[in-house]
């Protein structure tokens, strides 16, 4: 139960998205209900890293966006691409060991 708490301390106000944030760690859970470190940044940046498959992610781009992340198509697009493609990368390795 304690790492599904917010890690976070302090507060600001994003301008962009006009939300108050912390700085800090989120702890959440993926698509596949594993447990995953990160933080959405301002403007629609992102990092996740995922203890589960000894990974991490992080999503930057060069603009600023006006929209939230959790909002953002294309940040989604690109995290479930990441994982398409680790997974792809873990099944092959395993077949080549056998």
């Amino acid at each position: 139960e304690t790492l599904k708490q917010r890690l976070t301390s302090g507060d600001s106000v994003d301008k962009i998205i006009n939300l108050t944030l912390g700085y800090g760690v989120v702890v959440m859970t993926d698509e596949r209900g594993n447990v995953i470190f990160g933080h959405d940044g301002s403007g629609g940046q992102s990092a996740i890293a995922d203890p589960t498959l000894k990974t991490g992610m992080a999503y930057v781009t060069g603009r600023l966006k006006s929209i939230s992340v959790k909002g953002d198509r294309e940040n989604f697009q690109y995290r479930a691409a990441y994982y398409r493609c680790l997974e792809r990368h873990i099944r092959n390795k395993r077949k080549s060991k056998t």
